[in-house]
């Protein structure tokens, strides 16, 4: 098999707009055990499943992903796809307890594998990675329509904490809450409820880490 059959192939019919490009519980479902198994393929000592960050994720997209600027969401979605909900996550967050996260939260709110998100470095995730713009986050928070979630880890919770904040996750949590939709923040042991409770009436679910809190 050549190089190229080991790569995704573009299924849209044109380039999606990033308010159009999120994906469903379900298919990043199928896209954490993806790219573990890709983590566990490479033969880079820096690709490794429980220490790999989003940011690094674009160096293995190069080996999945059709060269060009073909998103992740057009090898997956025939059509355009409305997020949800937004999640909220720095860079430097590791791939493993962001869907950690994500897990909690479709728990906490009882939603089913059809609900869907849009994150930064999985719907914008390419070959090239060289359609990302400044007008990215409100988009698609203007057309997010249940809520947004905040994702972290201890590491990045630090470097909030010295001062080291995400300008770009900082101007999305801004959006947010102009717009008024609900927030909750989830890390990869909890999640806890910021502007309205869950559905059975808690405001906490799991062990949220009071190191992140």
């Amino acid at each position: 098999a050549g190089e190229e059959e080991t790569k995704l192939k573009k299924i849209a019919g044109k380039e999606f707009e990033w308010e159009d490009s999120a994906l469903s519980l379900s298919q990043l479902r199928e896209l954490e055990v993806f790219l573990q198994r890709k983590c566990e393929e490479s033969s880079s000592d820096k690709i490794n499943w429980y220490t790999i960050t989003t940011v690094e994720l674009q160096n293995l997209a190069k080996d999945f992903m059709p060269e060009g600027s073909a998103t992740y969401p057009e090898c997956v979605n025939e059509k355009p796809v409305k997020p949800n909900y937004i999640l909220c996550a720095g860079w430097d967050l590791k791939l493993k307890e962001a869907f950690e996260a994500i897990e909690w939260h479709a728990k906490a709110l009882q939603l089913s594998d059809r609900v869907t998100y849009f994150i930064h470095s999985f719907c914008t995730l390419s070959h090239d990675g060289d359609r990302l713009d400044t007008g990215t986050s409100k988009a698609v928070i203007d057309s997010t329509t249940d809520g947004a979630v905040l994702l972290m880890d201890k590491k990045v919770s630090k470097e909030w904490l010295d001062g080291k904040m995400s300008l770009a996750t900082c101007y999305e949590l801004y959006l947010v809450e102009q717009k008024g939709i609900r927030l909750d923040f989830s890390c990869s042991e909890g999640i806890m409820a910021v502007t309205r409770p869950f559905p059975d009436r808690r405001w906490e679910m799991g062990t949220f880490d009071p190191d992140i809190a």
